[in-house]
């Protein structure tokens, strides 16, 4: 083997590393583009969601508060009965928000995580 053929043969190799380089950083590129994609739309995705369910709460808990208040004969009380258990709910999210909320947050993007890279 001569000379010429040798670094014929690196020159092509160099290429060749090269180029696989070159797709291997716009496939990265490609792939981080997806994700962020998926990511952005699962965002906006439960955004709306959490505004439509919220807006829903809202009329359900007028709704409940004037049946109340019509059952009771009262206006304030139906609305205060409501205000009470909207109370307590809270109290008990902020006394168990590590089981019910952090632990179950974390683990599902965790697992979003991990399920993107496979």
């Amino acid at each position: 083997m001569n000379t010429e053929t040798l670094n014929s043969i690196i020159h092509d190799i160099k290429t060749d590393v090269i180029d696989i380089i070159q797709l291997r950083i716009e496939l990265i590129k490609v792939e981080s583009v997806e994700y962020l994609a998926k990511l952005q739309s699962s965002l906006i995705t439960t955004i709306i969601v959490g505004i439509v369910g919220t807006m829903t709460l809202f009329f359900l808990s007028i709704t409940l508060a004037l049946y109340l208040s019509q059952l009771l004969g009262d206006a304030y009380t139906g609305f205060g009965i409501v205000s009470i258990g909207y109370v307590l709910i809270g109290l008990l999210t902020i006394l168990l928000r590590k089981k019910i909320i952090k632990r179950p947050l974390e683990n599902l993007i965790i697992n979003n995580l991990l399920n993107h890279e496979k």
